[in-house]
């Protein structure tokens, strides 16, 4: 999906106007009058409110990245008008209607579906489509009219008398281009290629800058495996984000920022958490609480942690063959009925075994994926001596 751009228009911010729907009134914002604001005009190459906010989540990473704007739509730092119209199969544009102030990439998905639907519903009963512009309701879903447009949106300006054309020096355009800092999309590739991260994980780093910048500064202390430190990241910090309602920074910024509630990591500890599970010191379970507990803000060391509460695990070699002994003799049935069963028809026996394993309190002391593979030869072992 491409979209060209063709138009960039420097304004000022003239205020906005609030509509009481209930009591009639309708007042003006004048907060953010005067402020400076730069309009981008893309041409009308998209055909799905997706597709739209898909380009608006793009641009609003491009921005942040070349540090332009913030470009977070929930502060007001990026706003979208969207130009809707329909059309019949190859036939020419429609009369289009504006929405204005889209404010979430949510809502610019929603508002383009709603007012598709509703100028197809319209044409198709026979009535005419107004050029207007239209606001978005947020609960309700749905466009409503603000006000009729007196003539054409061409985007026809009058020229400014004090302010002469802006000449841009061609080498300064050159060293600019020469210079701009990594783009999302080259990002998401080198996470793909370099890191070996599923492309869903890569989309989400960079989406999310502030887990991008975690990412990339744990790069320093060699974690052994990108793919589990991308993985424990959205799956116990970002979850722990939500449910405290806080904001995840850097580090190196946590003591800097007070006027909202934020929480950091030290890039360094959380991956002597990973390679401490990678190494099989702990499992993945321990790794996850003791990240909640470095967000929590626990200073002791890592091993001081684990060792306090026991959680190293079990390497004993015979220690986990015993277990897997116990596990199968206490479900010996399971484990006929396992032998007897074609091999397409054992994975309900086995997921039975492996669920007992799960449910023993050992489980907690040992690495299961070495416990499931010596599991896996005792099995083996004895389906080789009933044959």
């Amino acid at each position: 999906m491409t979209s060209e751009l063709i138009q960039i228009q420097i304004e000022q911010d003239s205020g906005k106007s609030l509509h009481d729907h209930v009591d009639g009134f309708s007042l003006v914002d004048l907060n953010r009058c005067g402020v400076g604001l730069l309009e981008l005009v893309f041409a009308p190459d998209l055909r799905h409110g997706a597709e739209a906010a898909a380009l608006a989540k793009e641009l609003s990473l491009t921005l942040q990245t070349i540090q332009a704007c913030g470009g977070r739509m929930e502060r007001g730092e990026l706003r979208v008008d969207a130009n809707i119209s329909v059309r019949e199969p190859g036939g020419p544009f429609g009369t289009r209607t504006e929405v204005k102030n889209l404010n979430s990439f949510r809502a610019v998905s929603h508002a383009i579906e709603y007012e598709v639907w509703r100028q197809i519903t319209a044409l198709e009963n026979g009535q005419t489509i107004e050029n207007e512009t239209r606001g978005f309701d947020t609960e309700l879903e749905i466009t409503t009219s603000m006000r009729d447009k007196e003539r054409k949106q061409d985007y026809r300006f009058m020229p400014e008398p004090n302010l002469p054309p802006l000449v841009l020096d061609p080498k300064m355009i050159q060293y600019e281009m020469e210079n701009l800092p990594e783009l999302p999309a080259e990002t998401r590739k080198k996470l793909h290629e370099i890191f070996g991260l599923h492309k869903n994980i890569c989309s989400q780093l960079v989406d999310m800058p502030e887990y991008l910048k975690l990412f990339q500064d744990c790069l320093e202390f060699k974690p052994l495996s990108y793919k589990f430190l991308a993985a424990i990241m959205f799956i116990e910090i970002q979850a722990y984000v939500l449910e405290k309602e806080v904001e995840l920074v850097p580090y190196i910024e946590r003591n800097n920022i007070h006027e909202r509630a934020v929480v950091s990591i030290s890039p360094k500890e959380l991956v002597e958490a990973v390679n401490l599970k990678e190494e099989k010191l702990i499992n993945y379970s321990t790794c996850g609480q003791l990240i909640r507990l470095k967000l929590d803000g626990d200073e002791r060391p890592l091993i001081e942690i684990i060792d306090d509460n026991d959680w190293r695990l079990i390497v004993d070699k015979d220690f986990v063959e015993k277990f897997a002994d116990d596990i199968l003799s206490s479900k010996q049935e399971v484990v006929e009925k396992y032998l007897k069963a074609s091999p397409k028809r054992r994975s309900r026996f086995y997921q039975n075994i492996q669920r007992a394993a799960n449910d023993d309190a050992r489980s907690e002391k040992v690495d299961m994926g070495y416990f499931g593979k010596i599991l896996n030869q005792k099995l083996d072992a004895m389906e080789k001596a009933k044959n």
